[in-house]
């Protein structure tokens, strides 16, 4: 069963002066399960901060141009990074939205069935980020949990034992950007990446 009221917002960034180039996005938004699975103020200013920026469109657009620095570019020694690696909460939901995405991107189709399905914490995907000097990026997913950290920021990596480090780095940029966004502390925000298989997070 789907949870219902997923709100879309379509971002076309990182084009050229001419419009061309540029990379679409598709911002998944569930209110629904956002406000039933709040627990504290920091998800409530998460909350707040996506009713008035991104379902209100007042995101920097003009920062995402072609050219600009992006996270995906940050170039960050990650090997020395404490981790903890677990089992995909969600692999059959993956493993299912992977049988039956046809032509559909491989990211939009896993992104797509763990932010409708009730089952998952997952509450938001493709979230536009920046900061002013300028550096921008797209996170892939973010969760509500319970406990601290309670805000969770995901990005889905394929094949991703055997290369578990890899982009937690950008990630944990993505934590500090997000962190001054919604004025929280950057303690109450964690990151992790994830497959069908397993779930890395970064610890402290």
């Amino acid at each position: 069963m789907k949870s219902l009221t997923v709100i879309r917002k379509y971002y076309y960034h990182y084009a050229n002066n001419d419009g061309e180039g540029g990379q679409h996005f598709n911002c998944l938004i569930n209110m629904n399960k956002m406000r039933r699975l709040r627990r504290n103020e920091y998800h409530d200013k998460f909350i707040s901060w996506t009713k008035d920026v991104l379902i209100d469109d007042n995101v920097p657009h003009d920062l995402f141009k072609k050219g600009v620095e992006r996270c995906s570019g940050f170039d960050y020694d990650s090997k020395d990074l404490p981790i903890l690696v677990r089992n995909s909460r969600y692999s059959s939901l993956i493993l299912s939205a992977l049988k039956n995405r046809k032509d559909r991107e491989k990211h939009y189709v896993v992104q797509k069935y763990l932010i409708e399905n009730p089952i998952t914490n997952m509450v938001i995907s493709e979230i536009p980020i920046w900061s002013l000097r300028p550096r921008v990026g797209h996170m892939d997913l973010i969760s509500f949990e319970e406990g601290a950290p309670s805000i969770v920021i995901w990005d889905y990596k394929p094949n991703l034992l055997g290369n578990e480090k890899t982009g937690l780095g950008q990630i944990q940029l993505y934590q500090v950007m997000l962190a001054k966004l919604i004025e929280i502390p950057v303690t109450e925000i964690s990151c992790g990446t994830f497959d069908d298989k397993a779930e890395v997070i970064l610890v402290r």
